[in-house]
């Protein structure tokens, strides 16, 4: 089974510098396989991105669907 996972990572822009920002990405079954899609930088908020995590993955949500319940999450 697929699971959705959320890391913190580094980011940098030229106008703010380093900032730390979530990404959310879909895995396959093997623990140590790369991610099949990623959305980056979703949010700052670590609470925000895992109940998003945890939303996606007791949906047991498509990837098909993951980009558009990411951008309404966000709206």
């Amino acid at each position: 089974m697929c699971r959705y996972r959320f890391e913190r990572h580094k980011y940098n822009l030229p106008e703010v510098g380093d900032y730390y920002s979530y990404r959310i990405g879909f895995y396959p079954e093997e623990p140590n396989g790369p991610p099949l899609k990623v959305i980056e930088d979703v949010s700052m908020d670590f609470d925000f991105a895992r109940r998003l995590t945890d939303l996606l993955n007791q949906c047991e949500v498509h990837l098909c669907h993951f980009m558009d319940i990411v951008e309404d999450a966000l709206l």
